[in-house]
């Protein structure tokens, strides 16, 4: 008996071509316009894809660039949440939400301690990985303090969902993930040391 998603939606069909779309990707990436920049180890030409409206990939436009490239795609991105196109709503969440976390993750570089976070969880969800932090790893996010009773910071413990978050949904193995909660408690470990006098 024929499956309801193959009867309704050609799910075969999608499949037979779908070696033709992904070489048509890969034709279209190899075309695409060029990063501008030349900084790399081989002092070769960067082959990486400008980032939409720039001239540089992610790696290469950094700083007061990368900032004034955001606000744009910000003001971009407000506009486009009003559309009436679902797919078009959508795209402009994740540009407001890439933009948001890269915003996040350089105030953390000052401040590790800072509020805030770069991974948004339901409620359901957010239980699912504190149970798998503290039955796997023992940690309470809240409430688990280090030897000296400091708390983690907020990088830390966006850190740690995120290995949770990847593990349960199968996108990362169980060493994986226990590389990832180790790494985040010693970089934390390590930056409460270089700054022993911090008051949270």
């Amino acid at each position: 008996m024929e499956a309801p998603i193959v009867r309704n939606f050609g799910l075969a069909r999608i499949k037979a071509r779908a070696p033709l779309w992904v070489q048509a990707m890969r034709e279209g990436h190899a075309v695409a316009p060029r990063c501008c920049s030349t900084a790399t180890m081989t002092g070769e030409p960067c082959r990486g894809v400008p980032l939409r409206g720039g001239s540089l990939c992610f790696r290469h436009l950094k700083a007061d660039e990368r900032d004034a490239l955001d606000l744009r795609r910000a003001v971009i991105a407000q506009k486009k949440l009003l559309s009436t196109n679902a797919r078009t709503r959508r795209e402009a969440e994740v540009t407001l939400a890439a933009i948001r976390r890269r915003r996040q993750l350089r105030m953390w570089r000052m401040d590790k301690t800072l509020p805030g976070e770069t991974l948004n969880m339901s409620s359901q969800q957010e239980q699912r990985v504190g149970k798998w932090l503290r039955q796997q790893h023992g940690i309470i996010l809240g409430v688990t303090t280090y030897a000296d009773g400091r708390p983690l910071t907020a990088y830390c413990v966006d850190q740690l969902r995120w290995a949770g978050a990847l593990f349960l949904t199968f996108r990362i193995t169980p060493e994986q993930a226990q590389r990832r909660v180790a790494k985040a408690t010693r970089e934390d470990l390590a930056w409460w040391r270089k700054h022993p006098d911090h008051q949270v």
